[in-house]
């Protein structure tokens, strides 16, 4: 998990997560996506690894609570971090469809 999971070196993401933190002022961990969802009302597709062993599924479960505008949530099983796409593409490529076309037919 953690880093691994990212498919990076482990010295490229501290490097990164210093910029940030210098740049910033913030660091890796302390960033919280759900805390920028609170009030969102524009529409959101979640689509998540059900293996991703970096950011439990459980996280875009919470966001979709959190989110008051459309959204929608897709698992993709055997899916890692950031591998959806990868793993299942077709379905990947459906999901996006679907969603465009419920967000473009209630919100023309």
């Amino acid at each position: 998990g953690g880093v691994r999971a990212m498919h990076l070196p482990a010295q490229i993401v501290g490097l990164g997560g210093f910029f940030v933190k210098l740049r910033y002022g913030v660091t890796f961990k302390s960033m919280r996506p759900i805390d920028s969802l609170k009030g969102n009302k524009i529409p959101i597709l979640f689509i998540h690894g059900k293996a991703d062993d970096l950011v439990p599924p459980s996280h875009s479960e919470a966001m979709v609570t959190v989110t008051e505008g459309y959204k929608d949530l897709r698992f993709v099983e055997g899916a890692g971090h950031a591998e959806s796409v990868f793993t299942a593409p077709e379905d990947y490529a459906g999901y996006i469809r679907e969603f465009l076309d419920v967000v473009y037919d209630n919100y023309k």
